[in-house]
């Protein structure tokens, strides 16, 4: 209803990092990505395996709904970086912290988001919808601590969360918006 769209299909940009594929050939914030390449794109998951079957350096079509109206744009799939890559394997836990991906945050992320030096941590760069943390953690969360134990980097997030049964509740010290809290996530 907010973005006038008929349906739910497609995919909503959030964000667009600056000097990437997306930035270059114009996507913006609000967009919805409605179809790769000429297929239809029904859900993020769906335009995440597109791409990431595609090789860098190619050029493909994106066609997207702005403000009404549909325009397309031509799109050179860049490579991921080695700490994104990272990131997207950090999702597929098989326990509570499933469907969360974080990244390394570097000193240029932190000032973006105005996040403190002394914080150290991963960010949350995506939380998908079926993850028991929706609704709970949000993209932008910095993940100090698991269960207790500092985190510092992707590497110590992954050594942590692969040690984590299946059901069990794990407590996270977080930080949002200028302050540190716990948070509980609980299997569903």
């Amino acid at each position: 209803k907010q973005f006038n769209l008929k349906d739910e299909d497609g995919s909503l940009v959030a964000d667009i990092v600056e000097d990437s594929p997306a930035d270059k050939a114009g996507l913006q914030r609000g967009d919805v990505i409605l179809e790769y390449n000429g297929k239809k794109i029904d859900e993020p998951a769906a335009l995440r395996n597109l791409i990431a079957n595609t090789v860098p350096g190619d050029r493909h079509t994106v066609k997207i709904l702005r403000d009404g109206n549909i325009k397309s744009f031509a799109i050179v799939i860049g490579e991921l970086p080695v700490d994104a890559q990272q990131a997207a394997e950090t999702a597929d836990f098989q326990n509570v912290l499933k469907g969360i991906r974080v990244q390394d945050m570097g000193p240029e992320i932190a000032k973006k988001l105005k996040i403190p030096e002394k914080i150290r941590g991963v960010i949350i760069s995506d939380v998908d919808d079926s993850s028991s943390a929706t609704g709970v953690l949000a993209q932008g969360d910095v993940i100090q601590e698991i269960n207790r134990k500092r985190i510092t980097d992707v590497k110590s997030y992954q050594e942590t969360a692969s040690r984590i049964k299946k059901e069990e509740s794990v407590l996270l010290l977080i930080f949002r918006g200028g302050s540190s809290l716990f948070v509980t996530l609980q299997h569903k």
